[in-house]
C-alpha cells in the first residue's frame, strides 16, 4: 500500500514534468497505474529468460546469510570485549 502511493506520487511527478515539455506527450504506461505495475512485472517476467528465480533467491539468501553471520559475529565480538572473563585489574 506505501509501495503503491509512492510510486504514484512519483508517477503524477514525472507526469507534471512531461507537461513543462509541450511537444512531448505523456507516456501511456505513466498516467495508468495499472499499466506502469504491468510494464513493471513485463521486466521480471523478461529477467527469468536469463537468470532463472530460484537461483537468484538462492543466491540472494546466501548473500542475507553471510552479512547477517557477519553482523552476528561482529556483536558478539562486541560483547565480549566489554567482559573482562576474571582478569585484569578489579
Amino acid at each position: 500500500m506505501i509501495t503503491a502511493v509512492i510510486v504514484g506520487m512519483l508517477a503524477t511527478l514525472a507526469s507534471g514534468l512531461f507537461l513543462l515539455v509541450p511537444n512531448v506527450p505523456v507516456p501511456s504506461w505513466l498516467t495508468g497505474e495499472a499499466g506502469g505495475w504491468s510494464s513493471m512485472l513485463h521486466g521480471v517476467a523478461a529477467l527469468n529468460q536469463f537468470i532463472d528465480v530460484p537461483t537468484g533467491l538462492l543466491v540472494l539468501l546466501a548473500v542475507l546469510a553471510s552479512v547477517g553471520a557477519g553482523v552476528l559475529v561482529r556483536l558478539t565480538r562486541m560483547v565480549i570485549s566489554h567482559v573482562t572473563g576474571g582478569g585484569g585489574s578489579t
